[in-house]
């Protein structure tokens, strides 16, 4: 009879455990709709406390403070993102998405620094070099403003005395990486057919490319995305 009751105890604290994982389950999985309808829809502030709530409830993922971090990156929390992404490595200190996800943060702190300096300068009608708009249009890209990267961009390639400015770029050659000198023009085509391939414009993409192969036809990098956009 002790062993009967013992048994019913261990069974019924199994069913109510199953149950509970059951309910924090389907929690979890209403959360994450909901997550999806508000970064569909925009609404970033909402998709990071819906993410945080999940995370809440399942505190060993490590992919919901992957998704947290990007989410903080795409806001302009940089400092939160990068919070975030340090817990993440407590957890999986292999984890190479997190740690490009501080790196990201603090490239685009420093980078913020040089946008909101830039755009004084412009407000203020003064002349700015290629570098530091070059630089916005990277802040640009990196913080998802495409159609103002784009806009940076064919500001750059406006001014005819900038064509003949090479950049410093690294290539793997052989397997190995090196630095080699690239036509600053061909790398705004690139950077600009990147852009447009990202707000849907696959053609205008594609023209971006090849106008950075036109300046330089040995430019891996214009070549591997054209490459990729022909064989779609």
């Amino acid at each position: 009879m002790k062993t009967k009751i013992v048994l019913l105890i261990v069974v019924g604290f199994s069913v109510i455990f199953i149950g509970c994982q059951d309910h924090r389950i389907k929690q979890i999985e209403g959360l994450q709709t909901a997550c999806a309808e508000a970064k569909k829809a925009g609404n970033l502030d909402e998709a990071i406390a819906l993410t945080r709530k999940i995370q809440q409830l399942d505190p060993n993922e490590v992919g919901h403070l992957d998704s947290l971090a990007i989410l903080y990156l795409k806001t302009g929390a940089f400092k939160a993102a990068e919070a975030v992404a340090d817990s993440g490595i407590e957890l999986i200190p292999s984890k190479e998405s997190l740690r490009v996800a501080i790196a990201c943060a603090k490239q685009l702190e420093h980078y913020l620094k040089g946008e909101e300096y830039t755009y004084l300068l412009l407000s203020l009608g003064e002349s700015v070099s290629a570098e530091l708009l070059f630089d916005l249009a990277w802040f640009q890209f990196h913080s998802w403003q495409y159609e103002k990267c784009t806009a940076t961009l064919n500001q750059i390639l406006s001014v005819s005395n900038y064509r003949y400015i090479l950049r410093r770029e690294s290539v793997i050659s052989n397997g190995e990486e090196v630095m080699v000198n690239i036509p600053l023009f061909a790398v705004c085509y690139n950077m600009m057919g990147a852009c447009e391939y990202k707000n849907g414009w696959t053609g205008k993409a594609i023209t971006a490319f090849e106008l950075a192969l036109e300046i330089d036809p040995t430019y891996t990098a214009a070549a591997e995305n054209l490459q990729v956009l022909l064989s779609d």
